[in-house]
């Protein structure tokens, strides 16, 4: 039985247009996330993934309210804490997360992100996403079959002025028998740019890969580094 997490990160700092047709087909998929439409966000959501599934061939995702627990409550954490990242300054992991709510699987993965202003719609966002290699590769990896989703209003960036959101995806498929997961068969490894709220990787997979995974996160970090010092805006959007 395999065990495998998959946490992918990037930087997305300007506004990518999001598909008119795909955006068109799910309704709510224009809507900064409040208060009040949560429940049209997070159908918008899983809306335009599926629909990026479907055209990939791949079967839908279905929403698991276990995973969504683990999903909503890390985005609040993130909120509250003024942090984005996969690992919390606590250290708490997703394996952890997950563990914490009871959801055992053979296979997991996160994305996150933030955005203000109409860079916090989900069209935008899942838009970011699939602009994103990282990021695509959770979106249309063909072994998942379960998502949970949280999306709440407020961003991780203290002091944010705009309207924005911060959302959480969790991939998940639950394996065939119960199994426990050997933790010695992972290892995680985070770089992130110093003083740099844009910037965060983060990669978790077998151990064999722990040098490869090291190296690339370097090599990662710098780049979006340098690519952060080129460009300043004053709404923001962030995806990991």
């Amino acid at each position: 039985m395999r065990s495998r997490l998959l946490l992918i990160a990037t930087v997305s700092a300007a506004l990518l247009a999001p598909s008119v047709a795909q955006a068109a087909d799910c309704p709510g998929a224009d809507l900064v996330p409040d208060g009040s439409n949560a429940a049209q966000v997070t159908d918008a959501t899983l809306c335009l993934l599926n629909a990026q599934r479907a055209a990939a061939g791949l079967a839908p995702l279905t929403v698991d309210s276990t995973l969504s627990a683990a999903s909503d409550g890390y985005a609040g954490v993130m909120i509250a804490g003024h942090f984005f990242a996969h690992e919390s300054p606590d250290g708490s992991t997703l394996d952890q997360r997950l563990g914490k709510v009871g959801y055992s699987y053979e296979v997991a993965g996160e994305n996150i992100a933030w955005g203000e202003g109409p860079l916090s719609t989900p069209a935008s966002i899942v838009d970011a996403w699939m602009h994103s290699e990282g990021h695509r590769t959770n979106i249309l990896d063909g072994d998942f079959r379960q998502i949970g989703l949280g999306i709440l209003p407020g961003v991780p960036r203290a002091g944010s002025v705009f309207p924005g959101a911060t959302y959480v995806t969790d991939f998940g498929t639950r394996p065939a028998q119960p199994a426990t997961r050997a933790a010695s068969r992972t290892s995680t490894t985070d770089a992130a740019a110093a003083g740099d709220p844009l910037a965060h990787y983060a990669v978790k997979k077998h151990a064999a890969k722990k040098h490869h995974a090291r190296k690339h996160g370097r090599k990662h970090v710098r780049k979006h580094r340098r690519a952060a010092a080129r460009r300043h805006v004053q709404r923001y959007q962030t995806v990991s």
